[in-house]
């Protein structure tokens, strides 16, 4: 947004200043334009850089950490958080799974899909079950791959 600025009318006005500091509370901002903007700081120029740097600097003053998260690990522990999600959420499945093969009529992955189904049991997305998303609850029910190899049709 354009405007003019707020002290000597100079068009464009690229910088907006908040009248009381944005860190007290201060909601209201005028338009200024560089020379203008750059008095009320006391400074001799405001380029963008140098705001920036010195933001960062009073933020780490502060205590702030900066800087973004190590993208590996933050991936490593979304994944750990999603799987473990999965997890949980297939528990609620798994006892109506469990009493579909007690009751003879899974003898297949597809088959307790087609039963799932019949029953009318909505998938997390309220899908349509299939063999692969079967596979999948039973999976997550055990820790490791061996024990699901026990649990093959």
């Amino acid at each position: 947004m354009k405007a003019h600025c707020f002290n000597c009318g100079k068009d464009p006005a690229d910088h907006w200043h908040h009248v009381v500091p944005k860190s007290k509370g201060g909601t209201a901002m005028v338009p200024l334009c560089v020379e203008c903007h750059a008095k009320v700081h006391n400074r001799r120029s405001m380029s963008a850089s140098e705001l920036t740097k010195e933001g960062l600097r009073k933020a780490k003053a502060r205590g702030v950490k900066l800087g973004g998260p190590k993208l590996s690990e933050a991936r490593k522990k979304a994944h750990k958080a999603i799987k473990e999600a999965k997890k949980e959420r297939n528990k609620q499945y798994w006892p109506i799974i469990k009493a579909i093969i007690n009751d003879g009529g899974g003898s297949s992955l597809r088959r307790i899909a087609e039963c799932l189904n019949s029953k009318k049991v909505k998938t997390p997305r309220n899908g349509k079950w299939t063999a692969t998303s079967v596979r999948r609850v039973i999976a997550s029910q055990y820790k490791d791959k061996e024990e699901q190899k026990v649990f093959s049709f």
